[in-house]
């Protein structure tokens, strides 16, 4: 680039890598490295790069491509990350999107397919370093009325393949305790079950983690009941005759009185105040529900 560089000769596709994974890596060290003499593209052409990168929903290939230029320089501990999603709700419109010749806002799911029904809600994900500073949008779906929980579990499975794909290390997953999004957490701690009985996965922790999304699915379910015939034996009301209801609750503060958070830089052991705060409560609704029944029995 430095010795066969002459004015008005397009840039090659591995300048454009080099001079693209340089200003990702800092801009500031990119502007210094050109006013010192260095030749690279201009700031504004780098940018007019980025721009020309078509989105849609789903995983678009080129851009999939810069996120993996963007984390190339990252080590191990740095590509660490938590899968974050989350719902909002946008405005019933329809717009043509000239670049991609197609009309956008209808529900559009990427690899789950599109239907003639008007998008109201958008399902964003993200991805954020867990001991570095960064996050970088992964990807978007538009939907009439919500994702299901099952939709939900293919669209995560899609995002945890393509994460591993350019090299990040997807470690957690992060969102509201929505009826959706628990029902997804059901289906992925049976989806992992099944793959740790049929060797399709080789974790040593899988099953544990499984095991802990079931103890604290049933947990929510079980501190959240509202209805007398719940079609959902978790969420039906503590008695005798739903003995679960109690054993989850339990179960989840068996676990948590024990458990304790792991620096890996440092090695320090410590119980953050969510574990703490968990056990209180569930102390608080066992020892409630069995001193109002002893105090029934007794009257």
């Amino acid at each position: 680039m430095q010795l066969l560089y002459k004015k008005r000769k397009t840039w090659s596709a591995s300048e454009k890598k080099i001079a693209l994974s340089l200003y990702y890596k800092s801009p500031s060290t990119y502007k210094f490295m050109r006013t010192n003499g260095i030749i690279l593209p201009a700031e504004s052409t780098v940018r007019r790069w980025l721009n020309s990168i078509s989105f849609s929903t789903g995983f678009p290939e080129k851009y999939m491509e810069q996120i993996k230029l963007k984390i190339s320089n990252m080590n191990k501990q740095e590509k660490k990350c938590a899968i974050l999603l989350d719902e909002i709700s946008i405005m019933r419109t329809i717009e043509y999107n000239k670049v991609l010749d197609e009309i956008e806002d209808f529900e559009d799911l990427g690899s789950l397919g599109r239907t003639n029904k008007l998008g109201s809600h958008a399902l964003v994900v993200m991805v954020r370093g867990l001991y570095a500073k960064w996050k970088i949008p992964l990807c978007y779906f538009f939907t009439g009325s919500g994702v299901k929980g099952n939709n939900l579990v293919t669209i995560i499975e899609e995002c945890v393949k393509q994460i591993l794909s350019i090299g990040l290390l997807p470690t957690c997953i992060i969102c509201d305790q929505g009826t959706q999004n628990r029902r997804m957490y059901t289906l992925l701690g049976a989806a992992i079950k099944t793959c740790v009985a049929t060797k399709e996965l080789q974790s040593l922790t899988a099953l544990d983690t499984a095991n802990f999304i079931d103890i604290v699915n049933n947990m929510f379910d079980s501190a959240n009941s509202k209805n007398l015939y719940d079609p959902n034996p978790n969420r039906k009301p503590m008695s005798d005759r739903n003995p679960q209801v109690l054993e989850n609750i339990e179960n989840a503060n068996k676990l948590f009185k024990d458990a304790t958070k792991i620096c890996h830089k440092t090695k320090k052991i410590t119980t953050p105040p969510c574990f703490v705060g968990i056990v209180w409560t569930t102390n608080a609704i066992s020892q409630l529900y069995k001193s109002e029944k002893l105090e029934i029995l007794n009257s």
